[in-house]
C-alpha cells in the first residue's frame, strides 16, 4: 500500500474531480438520453431482459450498461447523476487496471505516468463523466487484450478463456464489434512479431469463455 501511495493519491483526486456536480448538467447527448430512458423504463416495467425506449423494443444496443444505469437509479433515484455514475466507477477501475498492467511489465514510475497521461487526455476525461456506453465497452476490450498478452507471456490456456469471457462481456455491452477489435489486435501482433499463438485448442478455449455472458443473457 505504501509503495503505491502516489497512485492512491491520483485515485482520490480522481474521485474529487469526477463525483461532485456529476448531475448538475442535464443529459445532453442523444445516446445519454436514450440509454438513461431505457434504464428508467426497466425500473418502471420490471422487464430487465428487453431494452425498450418509449416502451417499444430498442434493438440497437445490448443491455449490460443499461443494467448498470438501472441499478444506479434504484440506489440514487432517476436523475443525471445516477445515469452517469456507472462510468465514474468504470473510470476508477480502468485506472487501476492500467496502472497494474504497466507496473507489472515496466515500473512504478512508468505506471504512474501512464495513468496521468491517460487521465489527462480529453476523451477519457470527458467519457468518464458521461452516460454513454463506450467507457464500459473499452474497459472490457482492454481486459480482453491484456489476457491475450498474459497468454503470450505464460502459455497458460486459462488466459484464452478469460480473453473470451471479457469479449463476451463486451458483446453484451455494445455488440459484436468487440470481436473485430480484439481480433485485429491479435492479428497485427502476429504479423508484426511473426508469432502465431492461435491454435485449434486455444480458439476453442476462447470460444468457451466467449459464450458465457451472451448465453446467460440470450
Amino acid at each position: 500500500m505504501k509503495e503505491h501511495k502516489a497512485f492512491i493519491s491520483v485515485l482520490v483526486v480522481y474521485l474529487f474531480l469526477f463525483l461532485p456536480f456529476l448531475g448538475s448538467a442535464h443529459l445532453f447527448d442523444w445516446d445519454e438520453i436514450n440509454f438513461a430512458e431505457a434504464a428508467r423504463e426497466m425500473l418502471v416495467t420490471g422487464d430487465w431482459w428487453n431494452v425498450k425506449i418509449g416502451y417499444e423494443p430498442f434493438w440497437e444496443k445490448p443491455p449490460f450498461f443499461i443494467w448498470m444505469q438501472a441499478i444506479s437509479m434504484q440506489l440514487f433515484g432517476i436523475n443525471s447523476f445516477a445515469a452517469r455514475l456507472p462510468n465514474v466507477l468504470v473510470g476508477f477501475i480502468t485506472l487501476i487496471v492500467l496502472y497494474s498492467a504497466v507496473y507489472k511489465r515496466y515500473s512504478k514510475r512508468a505506471a504512474l505516468y501512464a495513468v496521468l497521461l491517460y487521465l489527462g487526455s480529453f476523451t477519457p476525461h470527458f467519457y468518464f463523466k458521461s452516460g454513454i456506453i463506450d467507457p464500459t465497452f473499452n474497459l472490457f476490450i482492454f481486459l480482453s487484450v491484456l489476457q491475450i498478452l498474459a497468454y503470450i507471456e505464460t502459455k497458460r490456456s486459462k488466459h484464452f478463456f478469460l480473453t473470451g469471457l471479457w469479449l463476451g462481456a463486451a458483446i453484451i455491452t455494445k455488440g459484436p464489434a468487440a470481436l473485430l477489435i480484439v481480433g485485429l489486435v491479435g492479428l497485427v501482433y502476429q504479423v508484426y512479431y511473426r508469432h502465431n499463438f492461435y491454435t485449434i485448442k486455444s480458439l476453442l478455449v476462447l470460444l468457451l469463455g466467449l459464450v458465457v455472458f451472451p448465453l446467460i443473457y440470450f
